[in-house]
């Protein structure tokens, strides 16, 4: 009687994790799936969407170096079918420094600065300049102008910050090219060359520090249907849009991703 009882019970025990197991990895595929498909679409978000609502499933040691190989394979993609509409010009001369600077420096403050209120700030600022931006749009106010160039190259330098510390230093860096740039093609191809860069970066640092090891590269397999998916409806989508809805979901995602991130730092 007492075998059989442990046996029910072992039976029973095993068929809650399972289930539960079965819940996690959907709900993960659910959100990588989304992150996929936005960046497909406007060039960006997929991290900001993985952070704000993976981690509170995965913690971000395991979710980063299992989601970054597939965001560079998207970026890959999207670089090679799209690779004429990158302004490697403007990358070159107005991005590749402050961001390579922001996000090496980045790198080594994570591991001296309270982390927690640096994000709260970054994300409070990114709500407010994208919340100007969709009220400037539904106002129909003038589109616009480029920042000056002081100012364009501190917040891409603060983008690169946040993205050396976070993986997520999106926001501030769209904000600056989506002042820049009115034509959707040439935004999110050239958004994707950056991301390529910088992910490859990234998965480099995971190799070397191990925590691209099996237990991520499984969950990474997991994933990866997801960024077929993503991937296919994304690009259907993007050529759909007009450049009016394009920047309004630019901008729309940017707040949203930006409040997450800010509920989820404090």
């Amino acid at each position: 009687m007492r075998v059989r009882t442990g046996l029910a019970c072992a039976r029973g025990l095993f068929l809650w994790w399972y289930a539960v197991e079965t819940w996690l990895l959907l709900a993960i595929f659910g959100i990588v799936l989304l992150a996929f498909f936005t960046e497909s679409v406007v060039g960006f978000g997929a991290t900001v969407i993985t952070v704000s609502f993976g981690a509170h499933l995965v913690p971000l040691d395991v979710l980063l170096p299992a989601f970054v190989p597939l965001s560079a394979m998207l970026s890959l993609v999207l670089v090679t079918r799209h690779w004429r509409q990158v302004d490697l010009k403007f990358l070159l001369q107005k991005v590749a420094l402050p961001v390579g600077l922001g996000t090496l420096l980045g790198m080594g403050l994570f591991r001296v600065l309270d982390s927690a209120a640096l994000l709260t700030t970054f994300a409070g600022f990114v709500l407010l300049m994208s919340g100007r931006e969709l009220k400037r749009i539904w106002a129909r106010a003038e589109a616009a102008k480029p920042l000056k160039t002081w100012l364009g190259r501190t917040l891409l330098g603060a983008g690169g910050i946040v993205h050396g510390m976070f993986g997520s230093g999106g926001p501030m860096i769209v904000y600056v090219l989506g002042r820049e740039m009115t034509e959707k093609g040439r935004f999110r191809a050239t958004l994707s060359a950056l991301w390529l860069v910088l992910n490859a970066t990234l998965v480099t640092g995971y190799l070397l520090d191990g925590t691209l090891n099996p237990v991520t590269i499984e969950l990474s397999t997991t994933m990866a249907p997801a960024l077929f998916f993503g991937i296919l409806l994304g690009e259907r989508v993007h050529g759909a849009i007009d450049e009016s809805t394009f920047k309004t979901a630019t901008w729309l995602i940017l707040f949203f991703g930006a409040a997450a991130l800010f509920l989820r730092a404090l």
